[in-house]
């Protein structure tokens, strides 16, 4: 028993000599690694495809058939042709059953005859709209023209006439289309797409999709329209992606400027299936799928996890260390 004993501390000695040179050089890993990525930038931003990819996982997870049948009672409940046209999207998309599919698809297709009617009432008559699908394909066409632009001026200015409060919103815009209108010629027709944002953006805020925070960054840029051409800018980009009526639904997520960025950055990666991503997470979470921990980091963490390992591996074999010795000493 002693002999082994004694075996037993040469060992512990041996070993605790190797772990002590192996916590030397993870240190020095470790420190070499630290000062090569500095922790001042944890996050990076996913490319396009890992961005989609992240959505597509995380929408899989929490779409639900219990969800799903809840959002089609409020659709066909309250007659809403968009919530329908979402939710559809993402049944198909997700390979999920699709509750009350028959209703849903009779909402979005009305018969010919009574959906040329109601356009013609919505080209007409703002108020008249049934849906953002509905003020894109009838009403915006009209305010995507300078008569669009001059009409909301006249609006402001018989406001104004009147002693009425003028649409402070609706003027600035309009400005910001006529303005861009006459700029397209000598721009070689890049200023139209500012002048969409804007037709875009005014139409938006009538349908009651636009946020009263960016609202008011506009007010606040009315003076000095040169600083809403980025925004209006990102907001025309993101019609190219996917569509004016998803457009129109998805500003309601948009702030300010730095919103509208990101909001670009996802529709490039997804698309149109953009609607159904913030219907089922929301703004917050879909903005947060946009970075992810830097690879570095996450190796950092693992030095330190293995160096932790390392030094309670060492004070383990010093405790077995020290009991031998005991021992020893006891038979001693």
């Amino acid at each position: 028993m002693e002999r082994r004993a004694h075996r037993g501390v040469l060992w512990a000695d041996r070993l605790r000599r190797v772990l002590r040179v192996c916590v030397l050089l993870s240190t020095v890993a470790l420190l070499i690694g630290m000062t090569r990525q500095p922790w001042l930038a944890p996050y990076v931003e996913r490319t396009g495809a890992e961005l989609r990819l992240a959505l597509d996982r995380a929408v899989a997870e929490d779409l639900s058939e219990v969800w799903l049948a809840a959002e089609a009672d409020a659709a066909l409940d309250t007659g809403d042709a968009d919530r329908a046209e979402v939710l559809l999207a993402l049944a198909g998309r997700h390979d999920r059953a699709m509750p009350r599919e028959a209703e849903l698809r009779a909402l979005l297709d009305p018969p010919p005859r009574e959906r040329a009617l109601q356009c013609a009432r919505c080209a007409a008559n703002f108020e008249s709209c049934r849906g953002l699908g509905e003020i894109a394909s009838c009403n915006l066409p009209v305010e995507l023209t300078p008569m669009g632009d001059l009409n909301a001026l006249r609006r402001g200015a018989a406001a104004w006439w009147a002693e009425e409060e003028v649409d402070r919103f609706d003027v600035a815009l309009a400005g910001v289309g006529l303005t861009a209108t006459g700029l397209a010629v000598a721009s070689g027709g890049t200023s139209l797409t500012v002048k969409g944002g804007a037709a875009l953006m005014r139409v938006a805020r009538r349908a009651g999709s636009l946020s009263p925070r960016l609202v008011r960054v506009v007010l606040a840029s009315a003076r000095e329209p040169a600083r809403l051409r980025p925004l209006i800018s990102d907001l025309a980009r993101v019609r190219g992606s996917v569509g004016t009526a998803a457009t129109l639904d998805l500003m309601r997520h948009v702030d300010d400027a730095g919103d509208a960025a990101r909001l670009v950055r996802v529709t490039d990666a997804v698309g149109p299936a953009a609607r159904g991503h913030f219907a089922v997470l929301g703004k917050a979470r879909v903005f947060r799928a946009m970075v992810r921990f830097s690879r570095p980091l996450l190796a950092m963490w693992g030095a330190m996890a293995a160096l932790a390992g390392l030094v309670g591996a060492m004070l383990l074999n010093i405790a077995i260390g020290r009991v031998l010795r005991l021992r020893l000493h006891g038979r001693g």
